[in-house]
């Protein structure tokens, strides 16, 4: 087996995105939404305020906790910037099946150069819809190389399903135009630090 070389940068990118993934692991109390049943996820958002070992961790990685605990929370929720071309863009990480299935339900409004980012466990055609989302989104489907495969975007309170069109790792929800009012397009790169 032949061992690749890797570059410095790319090697600093890899960890910083094990630490973004840390940070997103530590960053919830547990809780399970399907306990609470669909109301939970109709009523807002089930993340939970970020813990002090959360905070620690991110003032260690330089992102000042001043910031992140005044800007960063929308319905109670930890936000973590991410970056696509020039742009910083604000996501709350639906990471695990119960937070991915709430999506952005019940929510009646997203701020500017905000949005939800989506994270798998394996790559895989994961597809979309709209069931109780009442704010019109553009979507993104973005391969485990961090590229967007796909864009498309999605009409409120509706089951049509969305689908990649590849097997992908993540997806990026924003408001309705937000990739082409911003200049983005397929095949562009979705970034976890600058």
């Amino acid at each position: 087996m032949k061992k690749e070389k890797v570059s410095p940068d790319r090697r600093i990118k890899g960890i910083t995105f094990i630490l973004f993934l840390i940070l997103l692991t530590h960053s919830t109390a547990p809780s399970s939404i399907l306990e609470a049943g669909v109301e939970k996820c109709r009523s807002g958002s089930t993340l939970s305020k970020p813990q002090p070992l959360v905070l620690s961790a991110v003032e260690g990685l330089g992102w000042g906790v001043e910031g992140l605990t005044s800007a960063a929370h929308s319905q109670s929720s930890l936000k973590v910037p991410i970056y696509l071309k020039n742009k910083e863009i604000w996501v709350e990480v639906a990471k695990t099946p119960e937070e991915r299935t709430c999506g952005l339900m019940g929510r009646k409004h997203l701020g500017k150069d905000e949005g939800m980012l989506f994270i798998f466990e394996k790559e895989d055609y994961h597809g979309f819809w709209m069931k109780d989302t009442q704010i019109p989104l553009s979507i993104a489907f973005i391969d485990k190389e961090g590229r967007i495969v796909r864009i498309t975007d999605m009409k409120p309170l509706t089951l049509e399903t969305h689908n990649p069109p590849q097997p992908i790792l993540y997806a990026l929800e924003m408001k309705k135009g937000w990739f082409s009012a911003n200049g983005l397009k397929v095949g562009d790169t979705l970034r976890f630090s600058k």
